[in-house]
């Protein structure tokens, strides 16, 4: 899945994100954003974000 920020526009790839690094927070829902997760650009919390359709990166 894929996420924009709704704040700042920062987008995250849920698949990238799982290559790189390995995530103990369990997801949002069964896929998505960890439990945890802050924008790195701005600081917001997951609330901010929307799940982005057809998008690969």
């Amino acid at each position: 899945m894929v996420w924009e920020c709704q704040a700042c526009g920062y987008v995250y790839n849920e698949k990238a994100a799982n290559r790189q690094q390995r995530l103990e927070e369990k997801p949002l829902n069964s896929g998505g954003l960890p439990v945890n997760w802050k924008c790195p650009v701005c600081g917001v919390g997951r609330e901010f974000f929307e799940e982005v359709s057809g998008r690969n990166s």
